[in-house]
């Protein structure tokens, strides 16, 4: 099997973090981004504890300009990028009002 790059952003909790912990091989790097970079280093070992590749990636998806480095940095770190999950993000209730039914 060959290996494979999976960049998952939003990995430092829910559903992100979960998806990480899922897709950990010896035959994948996984490719984390998040906010908090302890949350990142800690998941990263654990990740390399039960025999997986993992690089973290402080990342705030929220500055463009932090988004438009990082996606230069993993076109040099990276030849490919087999599966990109973005799980990244939450909606402030103000922004997308819920409306119930009547």
């Amino acid at each position: 099997m060959r290996k494979q790059n999976i960049l998952i952003t939003g990995a430092t909790s829910g559903i992100g973090e979960a998806i990480a912990r899922k897709c950990i091989s010896p035959n994948t790097t996984l490719i984390i981004t998040g906010r908090t970079a302890n949350t990142l280093i800690k998941l990263k070992e654990y990740i390399e504890k039960l025999g997986g590749v993992c690089r973290p990636y402080t990342l705030d998806l929220s500055d463009m300009e932090a988004v438009s480095l990082f996606g230069k940095q993993i076109k040099n770190d990276f030849s490919t990028i087999d599966w990109i999950i973005h799980s990244a993000g939450h909606i402030e209730e103000d922004v997308v009002p819920f409306h119930e039914s009547s």
